[in-house]
């Protein structure tokens, strides 16, 4: 499931997906991550995707920099 369908099933938009298995298996993975209780709007002109990464960048302290600092260690293969 992408992102921007997890955001507008999330949001009650695409109540549709509330029984698929892919939004269920996604929302398990957000709570274990700690990201299923941000909280979104839908009175911004923010498209939820951009809303989701922006909660993202914030929990996670990410930062241009940080990332650039921490990239070898990203690629890295085990």
């Amino acid at each position: 499931m992408s992102v921007a369908n997890y955001m507008y099933t999330k949001m009650g938009a695409r109540k549709d997906h509330l029984e698929d298995e892919g939004y269920l298996a996604t929302d398990r993975v957000m709570t274990a991550i700690g990201m299923n209780c941000v909280p979104y709007t839908k009175t911004t002109a923010r498209d939820p995707e951009g809303q989701f990464w922006i909660q993202v960048n914030n929990v996670y302290s990410l930062t241009e920099v940080g990332l650039k600092s921490e990239l070898a260690i990203m690629i890295t293969d085990p």
